[in-house]
């Protein structure tokens, strides 16, 4: 096997014009396991695989594709639940199980159905974007035994199974990493294999999407947010969920102030305590929205995978700027910080309201 190691961006096209070809089976890593794959239009690579792991034909392969418009140009039927599954999951350890007819996966379908994956390693979305055609990818290993997880046991035992091979830098050891959760679809979620992602997380997220706000100590800003929401959410029975939390510490009572103006609508917010982000919060959320430009640019530093969910409040509202915050200043800027985050989280219902086909 010609094997190119430390590969990046800039490789790509010409490992492609060296090693490529219609049916070629390669070894690859999808950001959390080693994996073997061919082109989905080429039989013979699907067939040469199946037969290297002595694998029965026709039981159905996991499909690697570039991004999410991909898997929705290609199954039956998709609704909006699963979009926002596979907008907060890709690229991510999620398998999706869906219903799809298309010739293109004649070889790799099983009873009508494609397991979708964008997978979360982006040399091999760069890999994808460049040959143009979905990918079969499955880990490297005789059927019923355990997978290839180090480049020294796949050069020792299977360097013959391929025509070519790459890897991106630091990859040559995996410890502990699990598989891809698999999930399909009949009248709600249902789990084929749990992998790295919890079940349960993906059940809650496909039946209540979840809206996380983001201040400073989720004491003044985030919780007003978050408690116009729910009252939104109840109101008008959404599909969402809204919490909030923060870029400081745990445990802190919610602003006299801020309890003070939601009470005035109704809203009971003294049990609030404050919560400092995690990378748990950031996974199961389908949509974060800071307070601040600011929040955004930490979160997108400490949090690099998630970034391309998070948006500051005003962003999201086709506006520019921030929401003042208003610790241990007078009710007046109080008022105005909640003015502004009410008529966010109004235009935000809206755009809720839209998603799953509500009339005002």
């Amino acid at each position: 096997m010609k094997l190119y190691k430390n590969i990046d961006y800039k490789h790509i096209n010409k490992m492609l014009t060296k090693s490529w070809s219609k049916d070629a089976v390669f070894m690859h890593h999808t950001g959390n396991m080693f994996g073997i794959g061919t082109p989905v239009t080429s039989e013979i690579g699907v067939q040469r695989i199946c037969d290297l792991k002595s694998r029965e034909s026709g039981k159905g392969f996991v499909v690697l594709v570039e991004n999410i418009d991909m898997i929705i140009e290609y199954v039956d039927e998709i609704n909006a639940a699963q979009i926002r599954l596979m907008e907060q999951y890709y690229p991510g350890n999620l398998t999706m199980v869906l219903k799809c007819s298309n010739p293109l996966f004649k070889d790799v379908s099983l009873n009508g159905t494609v397991a979708f994956r964008v997978p979360q390693n982006p040399v091999l979305l760069h890999f994808l974007h460049c040959i143009k055609i979905p990918i079969v990818s499955t880990s490297i290993n005789k059927s019923h035994y355990p997978p290839a997880t180090s480049l020294k046991d796949i050069s020792t035992n299977y360097d013959n199974w391929f025509d070519f091979g790459f890897t991106v830098k630091k990859v040559y050891q995996l410890s502990n990493e699990r598989p891809s959760t698999i999930v399909k679809f009949d009248d709600t979620i249902k789990c084929i294999r749990e992998g790295s992602i919890p079940f349960y997380e993906l059940k809650r997220s496909y039946e209540t999407s979840l809206i996380l706000f983001v201040c400073t100590g989720n004491v003044c800003r985030s919780p007003i947010a978050e408690y116009l929401l729910k009252k939104a959410i109840e109101r008008d029975k959404l599909p969402f969920r809204s919490e909030s939390t923060g870029i400081l510490q745990d445990g802190m009572t919610i602003s006299a102030n801020s309890a003070a103006l939601l009470l005035v609508d109704d809203i009971d917010a003294n049990s609030h305590l404050s919560r400092k982000i995690t990378e748990a919060q950031l996974s199961e959320s389908w949509l974060v929205l800071t307070m601040e430009d600011r929040h955004k640019e930490i979160l997108a530093k400490q949090y690099p995978q998630f970034a391309y969910k998070v948006h500051s409040l005003m962003e999201f509202g086709g506006e520019s700027g921030d929401i003042d915050d208003p610790y241990q200043k007078s009710i007046e800027d109080y008022k105005v910080a909640y003015k502004i985050i009410e008529d966010k989280v109004n235009y935000l219902v809206r755009i809720l309201k839209d998603e799953v086909n509500i009339d005002d």
